[in-house]
């Protein structure tokens, strides 16, 4: 029984729904450590950190991908708490020129996509005697795709316009479609004879990305290498509104509308040239494009106007290598708040291979007081290899 509570402590610690509790919470766990460590609710005006996990926050960033991208984690959730949750991602995106479409690939538990397993549990009789063990879990399969429409105009087009167009804005669609498949425990007597059941349905989500670099055409005209960038992020998940079976009733799925807003400002390592000489600045390429970045984000996410989650966050990053990430996180409905923090490590070889470590600590909730993350990032740009 004390197993049991715990779940259902866990349903409120990570739920953005406060005293309501839809079916499937665990889609609304962010697998990406960066997004976790940007105030939890920031995640979708992260556009330069491309990490299939961070898809999760709005499929629109999937027209910023190029090449293939894997990403992967395998965490041991609450572990202080409870032995064996664990929580498991792997997708893969292929992008090119604006155009990026992502599926699920086998995670550390051998399944597809995201899978939350909650570990072996007893199921007991009326009588409260343990009469078998079994093991629930929940799936989610996500598709999605995503368009940036500037970028893939281009492709098409020579039109000179199109081109300055792109130096300093674009637009970026998304569509996000979950397979949702959940091996549930019937707690007391079942007509089912192992006490338990398999479920299925799907979420769907649409996004949406904004850009604006108003300092880009400059630099490109007089290489003033100063970048500045401002992003939008819209996405709504579950738009749909659909539900899951439960044993005696249909139970809708967790959805919400989520915003999120960003600036960054970087020194770009074109600024290296003149004070340390071309041949330094030839190595410095090898492995970044900006000397340093500061980002800023901000970020909310609600069911309803009296259910919201607030989150900001803050990263600095030294020659595209490491980045230090810092925020907080809000949701006083749901008794969750307090220091997000994270590091991320990022070692490329120009734009042909990339690999990348993040991770994260954020608040817990009621059960543990912090929850820590990890995850990986593998990219080959095969059209970058191909053009060499």
């Amino acid at each position: 029984m004390k197993r049991i509570m715990i779940i259902v402590l866990l349903i409120g610690s990570i739920s953005i729904f406060a005293d309501i509790y839809p079916s499937c919470i665990f889609t609304s766990i962010n697998p990406s450590a960066t997004g976790m460590s940007l105030g939890r609710c920031c995640g979708g005006a992260d556009i330069w950190n491309k990490n299939p996990l961070d898809v999760w926050s709005n499929p629109a960033m999937l027209g910023y991908y190029e090449g293939l991208s894997l990403g992967y984690s395998h965490d041991s959730y609450l572990e202080e708490a409870i032995e064996d949750l664990y929580f498991d991602s792997s997708y893969l995106v292929i992008g090119w020129k604006g155009i990026g479409i992502m599926v699920p690939m086998l995670n550390n538990q051998s399944k597809f996509g995201t899978r939350f397993d909650y570990g072996i549990q007893n199921v007991y009789d009326e009588d409260a005697n343990c009469v078998k063990l079994v093991n629930p879990w929940e799936s989610s399969a996500e598709f999605a795709v995503g368009l940036n429409l500037l970028e893939f105009c281009g492709v098409f087009s020579d039109d000179e316009g199109i081109s300055k167009l792109q130096a300093y804005t674009d637009l970026s669609l998304g569509y996000n479609y979950n397979i949702i498949t959940t091996n549930n425990i019937e707690y007391g007597p079942s007509e089912n004879d192992n006490g338990t059941f398999i479920r299925e349905s799907y979420l769907d989500g649409l996004g949406m990305i904004l850009r604006f670099s108003p300092l880009n055409e400059r630099n490109y005209s007089s290489n003033y290498y100063l970048k500045t960038d401002f992003v939008i992020s819209l996405y709504s998940r579950n738009y749909s509104r659909t539900s899951i079976r439960s044993s005696n009733s249909y139970n809708p799925i967790a959805f919400s509308k989520d915003s999120a807003a960003s600036f960054k400002l970087g020194v770009g390592i074109e600024n290296l040239k003149s004070t340390f000489g071309t041949e330094f600045y030839n190595i410095s390429t090898v492995f970044c494009e900006d000397i340093i970045s500061l980002k800023l984000y901000t970020g909310k996410s609600h069911m309803d106007d009296n259910c919201m989650v607030y989150g900001n966050g803050l990263e600095f990053s030294l020659f595209d290598i490491v980045s230090l990430r810092v925020g907080d996180y809000n949701d006083e409905q749901g008794h969750v708040e307090g220091r997000t923090t994270g590091l991320g490590l990022n070692l490329r070889y120009h734009d042909l291979v990339q690999l990348q470590y993040n991770y994260a600590e954020y608040p817990g909730g009621e059960i543990q007081e912090v929850q820590k993350v990890s995850d990986f990032m593998l990219n080959v740009n095969l059209g970058m290899i191909f053009e060499k």
